[in-house]
C-alpha cells in the first residue's frame, strides 16, 4: 500500500485501539498462558513484539512478569505508558522486522536474558512477506539463544488459496450511529497472500479518518518451515490460547516454538 510503513498502523489507529479491541476472556487466557510459559524460565525476561498499547502486557506485568515490548508506533506506546500500570513495561521503538530487548536502568551492562517472546492477534502477519519473517525469527533466534527460549505466536489458518490472483473485494458496516458510521473496505489477494484494507470513520461534523491495514498471511505450515530454518521447532500447537486442541479445521491456531 502506497504510503504504507511499519508504523502507519500504529499510528493510525492508537486512538480507537482499546476501544475497538478491548481486553476480553481470549485475553485473560492469553494472559495466563504466557505467565505459565514465562514461568518455565524463571528469572528471564519476557519480549513483546508489537506490544500496541498493553492490552497484554500490562496484566502479564501485573502478573509479576517482567515484560519489555518493542512497537513501531510512538503513538501506540504512548498510550501504553499513560495506563495504570503501564510503567511496568519496559518499551522501546522498533520493528519487529530487526527486534531488540528495551533495557531498564537497572539492567547494568549485562545482556538480557529472555526465555519468552510473543506476539499476538494476527500482528506476525503485520510483517511485509516472508523476507521480513525470517528476519524477524533469525534475529529471535539469538535474542532467546542463551535461555534456550521459547516464541508463542496466535494467528488465523488462511483459506485455501483457490483459483485466480485477482482476489476478493467488500465493503461492509463496521459500527453505525446518529453521529458516527465506520464502513470497512478490504482486498484479499489470494495468489499473493495478502489483505489491504482501510476502516473510513466518518463522523457527523464532516470528519473523516482514515486507518489503513496491511497484512501478509502464512499458513501454519510455512511458518513452522521459516521458523524451523531460523533454529526453532515447534513445540506445541492449540486452536486457542486456552489449550483447545488444534484440528485440521481449525481457523486459529497459537504456535509455541524453542530455540
Amino acid at each position: 500500500m502506497e504510503g504504507f510503513d511499519a508504523a502507519t498502523y500504529g499510528d493510525r489507529f492508537a486512538d480507537v485501539y482499546d476501544d475497538w479491541y478491548p481486553a476480553d476472556d481470549d485475553t485473560a487466557a492469553c494472559v495466563a498462558r504466557l505467565a505459565a510459559l514465562a514461568g518455565e524460565r524463571p528469572g528471564s525476561a519476557v519480549l513483546e513484539l508489537a506490544v500496541g498499547t498493553g492490552r497484554v502486557a500490562v496484566p502479564l506485568a501485573a502478573a509479576g512478569v517482567d515484560v519489555r515490548g518493542i512497537d513501531a508506533s510512538p503513538a501506540m506506546l504512548e498510550r501504553l505508558a499513560a495506563k495504570a500500570g503501564g510503567g511496568a513495561v519496559c518499551t522501546e521503538v522498533a520493528d519487529m522486522t530487526t527486534p531488540v530487548v528495551p533495557r531498564r536502568a537497572s539492567d547494568g551492562a549485562a545482556p538480557v536474558e529472555v526465555g519468552l517472546a510473543f506476539v499476538t492477534a494476527n500482528t506476525l502477519f503485520a510483517l511485509p512477506g516472508p523476507a521480513a519473517r525470517r528476519s524477524c525469527f533469525s534475529t529471535l533466534a539469538v535474542i532467546l539463544a542463551a535461555a534456550h527460549g521459547r516464541f508463542a505466536l496466535d494467528a488465523f489458518v488462511p483459506p485455501d488459496p483457490g483459483e485466480g490472483t485477482d482476489g476478493d473485494a467488500a465493503v461492509t458496516i463496521r459500527s453505525l450511529t446518529a453521529d458516527r458510521v465506520v464502513l470497512s473496505a478490504a482486498r484479499r489477494d489470494r495468489a499473493a497472500r495478502t489483505i489491504t484494507g482501510q476502516f473510513i470513520d466518518l463522523h457527523h461534523d464532516g470528519g473523516v479518518r482514515l486507518r489503513p491495514y496491511h497484512l501478509h498471511y502464512a499458513s501454519p505450515a510455512d511458518l513452522d518451515a521459516e521458523l524451523g530454518d531460523a533454529g526453532f521447532r515447534l513445540v506445541e500447537r492449540w486452536a486457542d490460547w486456552r489449550g483447545t486442541p488444534y484440528a485440521a479445521d481449525a481457523d486459529h491456531h497459537v504456535s509455541v516454538y524453542e530455540v
